[in-house]
């Protein structure tokens, strides 16, 4: 199987096949969870084979979707820095001493910001389940 492996990620780099690097997260009865990173993104795929290390990215490609595609399912939504700022300020958080002095407030702060994204994850997440 090694001298495949290497067969095949030679081949891919004469025929400058984009190549990913896999690895095996668990095993699904007679199948395998494979995660991969391509561009900025995180991938899981549900795939036959335990591919992993350097591994052509049609390969992996050809595997199931395994999770939820989060930005699909959650509405847009652009939090600027002046919103961090205003619910930092609404606390009490002016200056680098009062966050060091308050942590949990400052996370307080960041949550009520993104509080309707954790509601439309929350939302996403049941239909999901049903």
């Amino acid at each position: 199987m090694a001298k495949e492996k290497f067969e095949t990620v030679e081949k891919a780099a004469e025929e400058s096949i984009e190549v990913v690097t896999a690895r095996v997260v668990s095993r699904q009865g007679l199948a395998y969870v494979i995660e991969y990173t391509h561009g900025d993104r995180l991938y899981r795929v549900i795939h036959p084979q335990p591919l992993t290390g350097e591994v052509p990215l049609e390969s992996v490609e050809m595997g199931i979707p395994y999770g939820v595609d989060w930005a699909a399912v959650i509405p847009g939504r652009t939090v600027m820095p002046s919103d961090f700022a205003r619910e930092l300020h609404k606390v009490g958080i002016w200056t680098p001493q009062d966050a060091m002095a308050s942590p949990n407030v400052v996370i307080s702060a960041i949550q009520a910001v993104y509080g309707i994204d954790l509601a439309a994850i929350l939302v996403a997440a049941h239909k999901q389940e049903v």
